[in-house]
C-alpha cells in the first residue's frame, strides 16, 4: 500500500476548494448583475440596494467569497514559482493578512451602509 503523502492530499482539497468558491461566485455574480439591472430599472441606486437584508448579507458573501478564491489562486501562484520556502510561507501569510484586513472592512462598510440606509 502506498502512503500519500501530506503535501499530495492538501493540493487537491485546496484545488477543491478553489471550485466550489468558483461555483459559487459564478451564481453570485449572475445575482449581482440581476440585482443591479432590477434596481437601475426603478431608478434607485446604491442608496436603496444596500436598504434590503438580502442584498447586504449577498454582498458580503460576494466580496468573502472573492476575496477567498483570490487568496487561494496567488497561492497556488506562489508555490508553482517561488523556490525558497521562507519567502513562500511570508509571502503567502502577507497575502492571506491581507484579505481577512480587506474583507473585514468591507464587511464593516456594507454593514454601515444597510445601518445607515
Amino acid at each position: 500500500m502506498t502512503k500519500i503523502r501530506k503535501s499530495e492530499r492538501s493540493g487537491s482539497r485546496h484545488w477543491i476548494f478553489q471550485r466550489i468558491s468558483a461555483v459559487i461566485l459564478i451564481f453570485l455574480v449572475l445575482w449581482l448583475g440581476y440585482s443591479s439591472l432590477a434596481m437601475l430599472v426603478d431608478n434607485s441606486y446604491i442608496d436603496t440596494f444596500f436598504s434590503y437584508v438580502s442584498n447586504t448579507v449577498l454582498s458580503i458573501i460576494f466580496v468573502s467569497t472573492c476575496l477567498y478564491h483570490g487568496s487561494l489562486g496567488m497561492q497556488t501562484i506562489i508555490e508553482d514559482y517561488v523556490s525558497c520556502k521562507k519567502s513562500r510561507k511570508i509571502t503567502i501569510a502577507i497575502i492571506n493578512i491581507t484579505s481577512l484586513i480587506t474583507a473585514i472592512f468591507v464587511i464593516i462598510t456594507i454593514a454601515r451602509l444597510h445601518i445607515i440606509l
